[in-house]
């Protein structure tokens, strides 16, 4: 697949699918800022599996959005991307976004700007971009593992926030995620990061009540 005007894939609303052997590649014509180039997003879909394939982007490899379960991801090659994102979620006021039971194994990483990445707004709406606000939203992201994760290049091995499109911290402190994060496992990753944040390999921002068995 080439050159999409938005994602390369959605799987939505669907159950036991399995991809296996794609090479996506979005590239920029005459200057044109190739955005929203994600891979693959999935979105209340369950018993899904992403598998052998090669994406170049600059958006998400592959994006877990809402009521994601029972995922796996192995064996991806992802260059220029945002990683392999959980979210962003909690981002409507009120609606529960449930992400459970993923499995992210052998992945190799470049030029990207995060490896591993979970992305949750905080418990109060926020500007995050012109067009784009959210936050306040409940549910929780739990049993996530990220296995044997190659990182070259990259400019953060892993981000984890629960300030997601706030830079006011303090903020995020007074109004806390309504959206938990519960049993996340990262686990043999390796490589080399960018110089961009040196000496800072990675971030993350939590909301301490929110948060457990981080690992």
């Amino acid at each position: 697949m080439r050159n999409p005007p938005h994602w390369f894939n959605i799987i939505a609303n669907s159950s036991d699918i399995l991809v296996s052997n794609m090479e996506l590649k979005a590239a920029s014509i005459n200057d044109i800022k190739v955005a929203n180039s994600d891979g693959w997003d999935t979105y209340r879909s369950d018993r899904v599996v992403i598998q052998d394939s090669v994406i170049v982007n600059t958006d998400d490899c592959v994006s877990f959005k809402p009521n994601s379960t029972n995922v796996v991801v192995q064996n991806l090659d992802c260059t220029g991307s945002h990683g392999i994102s959980v979210g962003s979620l909690g981002q409507y006021k009120g609606e529960t976004d449930i992400v459970e039971n993923l499995y992210i194994y052998n992945i190799s990483m470049t030029n990207a700007s995060d490896g591993a990445r979970i992305k949750v707004w905080p418990g109060i709406e926020t500007a995050f971009q012109t067009l784009l606000n959210g936050g306040g939203g409940l549910g929780h992201v739990r049993n996530v593992t990220y296995d044997n994760f190659h990182n070259i290049n990259n400019d953060n091995a892993i981000t984890i926030t629960q300030c997601y499109g706030q830079s006011n911290q303090t903020l995020c402190r007074e109004y806390p995620a309504n959206l938990t994060l519960e049993d996340i496992t990262i686990k043999n990753m390796y490589g080399v990061t960018s110089s961009k944040n040196d000496p800072r390999a990675g971030s993350l921002v939590c909301s301490a009540s929110d948060v457990s068995q981080i690992t």
